[in-house]
This record gives structure tokens, sequence and C-alpha cells, in this order.
């Protein structure tokens, strides 16, 4: 294989049956999201809600895909990975939206995506990946007391850098939205298509 091929992480057709998300309450074990051709290619595309018309205290809303499988049989070539290409569009500019790589220790790697209502090609190096929290998903019964993850000890201080061999998950998060846009009166969305690992 070629070293400079890119890896797709996020692929909402085959990743859907793979997902683990934040759990609402108890009475509702089903994921707030959506599967539907993306408007500007056709191609399948995650639509991730943030949920505040089911809990109006929620204050994140994650899922969370399987990684490790795909970059397995690329780990003799990822000290040249330079960047993660995001497709993404938003309902709101002021939307709370992360993506996050998790290695298999828990230690998080994270970015703020900013939105436009247009689709967007978003590149983020991965060099500007911040040390984070993860959410641990699937949640442990009862309630949310558990909900983050934070890095393992020793990591993510100053110096820390993202281990891509030991990549495990990707997770996206919406959380509420800043200001008074009146998106965030419904339950504001966010729809993806791919996420993908870049070379040199």
């Amino acid at each position: 294989m070629n070293p400079t091929t890119p890896v797709r992480i996020l692929n909402p057709e085959t990743d859907i049956d793979q997902l683990t998300f934040t759990r609402i309450g108890d009475g509702i074990r089903h994921g707030v999201f959506q599967v539907k051709p993306a408007s500007h290619s056709g191609e399948a595309a995650f639509r991730l809600s943030l949920p505040l018309s089911y809990d109006q205290t929620l204050d994140d809303y994650t899922i969370s895909v399987p990684i490790s499988h795909k970059i397995s049989p690329r780990k003799e070539h990822l000290k040249q990975a330079k960047k993660l290409v995001v497709q993404l569009r938003g309902v709101s500019s002021s939307q709370e939206t992360y993506i996050t790589l998790v290695e298999s220790d828990g230690t998080a790697w994270t970015k703020k995506l900013p939105l436009t209502e247009a689709w967007q090609n978003l590149e983020i190096p991965l060099n500007e990946l911040e040390p984070a929290k993860s959410a641990m998903l699937p949640l442990g019964y009862p309630g949310r007391w558990n909900y983050w993850f934070a890095p393992a000890a020793g990591r993510g201080k100053p110096g820390d850098r993202i281990n891509l061999s030991n990549l495990e998950r990707l997770q996206l998060s919406i959380r509420p939205a800043t200001g008074n846009n009146p998106a965030i009166k419904a339950d504001s969305w966010i729809e993806i298509t791919s996420a993908t690992l870049v070379f040199e």
C-alpha cells in the first residue's frame, strides 16, 4: 500500500452498527442521530442532534466509533500522518462541537470544530489537537456521575503528543451552544460525512 494513502476513520454507512452513545436517562436506550444523504453529494452522513427536548440539563451528547481496526494495517506509516480532514456542516455557527481521538489508555486529544451552514472540509493539523477528557462510553448505570474519563497518569502534560498507533476510538461531541441563537431552542444538530487521516 502507498504510504501516503489516506485512512478514512469515520464512515456513517459502515460505522452505524458500531456506535456507542450518551444515554439520556434510563428510559431512552436509542441514539439520537440519523443517517441520511448529504445534501451536497448524496453520500451517507450522520446527523447528530443535541437532544435538549429530552433533557434540558444535558451538557454533552457524544457518539463514539471504534477505529483501531482501521488504522492497524497502517501502523508502520502512522508517523507520517499530518492532519485530520473532516467534512461537516452545522445548523448554527455558535454550536459547540468537538472531535476527539482517544487512545487505548483513555488519553484523549480534541479540537473544537468551527461550523457553517454550508458543507466544508476542515483540515486539522494533528499537532493542534489538545489533551482533553473523553466520554466513557458505553456509560455504566446509574446516572452520569462517572461520565468523563481523564487522561492516563502522566499523560497530557506539556510536551506529550498523540500516539497514533494506540488510537482506539473517535468521538464526536455536541454541547449546548453559546449566545442567544434561536437554533438552540430546538434540538441543534450537525451533519458529518467523513473523518480521514491524511499523510505526507
